[in-house]
């Protein structure tokens, strides 16, 4: 699920946020920078859902009725 969001940024934000893309992904669009650098925040600070979702079950949690 991707929700929508709007955010400002002044000009010197802007034109840093372009560096930055230029820096680590040319030809990428600002959202997806944008998308990027929170992932990243996210998972420094510790609350990013993507790595809890790699995490798996628990060997507890295993039976015959999740055996893929």
């Amino acid at each position: 699920m991707s929700a929508g969001i709007e955010i400002s940024m002044d000009d010197a934000q802007i034109e840093a946020l372009d560096r930055y893309i230029a820096a680590t992904a040319p030809g990428s669009g600002r959202q997806a920078a944008i998308a990027a650098i929170v992932e990243q925040a996210l998972r420094a600070y510790g609350g990013s859902q993507s790595d809890a979702a790699d995490e798996g079950l628990k060997p507890e949690q295993l039976n015959s009725s999740n055996d893929y």
